[in-house]
């Protein structure tokens, strides 16, 4: 992502890039989302452990495909859990998952001053179906997942499946 003017949507810190606050007059789009959960879903426990939906809402899908009518749409997604990111991958976003990088790490891996490398530690399910068919006791239980348990990055090389999820 080589830009200058750059609009981001759940970033704080935009780590030398100038920020715009309309997509329409920005380079690049930077959206940060984090994983879905439904408070009250699951266990007594479930302030700590998030349950329930893992797709995006249809508000966030449109909001995301007009932004990338507008600019090339780059989405780092906290992946908590296995958030369903087909959608976000289908509009042609470049999407990263991570594990809570700050900002500026964000940032500077799709600037190109980091070399982004990492491997999924689980399957990324292609729908909210799949998931719940799946036995959350079995590893590798869901049936066709968007992406598999190892795919990635390392060194700046595919490991997997192709797709946009690096």
């Amino acid at each position: 992502m080589s830009t200058e003017r750059l609009f981001v949507e759940g970033i704080e810190d935009t780590n030398g890039f100038e920020s715009v606050p309309d997509p329409a007059d920005a380079d690049a789009i930077l959206v940060r989302l984090e994983t879905l959960f439904e408070k009250g879903r699951g266990t007594i426990i479930g302030e700590y452990f998030h349950g329930g939906t893992l797709v995006f809402p249809p508000q966030t899908i449109k909001r995301l495909a007009a932004y990338a009518a507008q600019a090339p749409l780059y989405m780092s997604v906290f992946l908590e859990r296995p958030a369903i990111i087909g959608p976000p991958v289908d509009l042609g976003a470049t999407v990263i998952g991570e594990f809570g990088a700050s900002d500026g790490v964000v940032l500077d891996a799709f600037r190109g001053r980091l070399s982004l490398s990492g491997r999924l530690p689980f399957d990324i399910p292609s729908s909210m179906e799949a998931a719940e068919a799946s036995r959350e006791d079995v590893p590798f239980d869901t049936a066709a997942p968007g992406f598999h348990t190892g795919f990635g990055l390392t060194r700046g090389k595919r490991t997997a499946d192709p797709g946009s999820l690096v």
